[in-house]
């Protein structure tokens, strides 16, 4: 049986709205500092948050903090980050990053039934 994070994020933007990208890893961060489970599910345009550099430039200002030291604290304190695989196919993404686990749709299901609290920024 999978783990299931308790706090499940989806993401479905990529640099083409950066305050929702930033805002979307500063909640999953939050949540994994009060030691809750987390998880980010990237969707859509959001799986080319999933390619390597993609999100290194991406700062908003304070105050939030840049994207790239969110990615690297979430993954730090265990988050973990999946990638609809249908998404990745339809938008050719392929130099994913190599803490990425690509999911498939009935998984993305599993997950949102699964979680006791799921923040959406679609």
């Amino acid at each position: 049986m999978r783990d299931f994070p308790a706090f499940l994020v989806t993401l479905s933007f990529d640099k083409s709205d950066e305050n929702r990208v930033t805002v979307a890893f500063t909640f999953a961060v939050e949540a994994l500092k009060k030691g809750h489970t987390a998880g980010l599910v990237l969707l859509i345009e959001g799986v080319r948050v999933a390619e390597q550099g993609h999100v290194d430039t991406i700062d908003i200002g304070a105050p939030f903090r840049p994207v790239k030291e969110l990615l690297d604290e979430f993954l730090a304190l265990g988050g973990k980050l999946y990638i609809c695989a249908a998404c990745l196919h339809h938008n050719h993404v392929e130099n994913l990053m190599p803490e990425a686990i690509v999911i498939t749709g009935p998984d993305i299901v599993d997950f949102y039934m699964n979680a006791k609290s799921v923040a959406q920024f679609n």
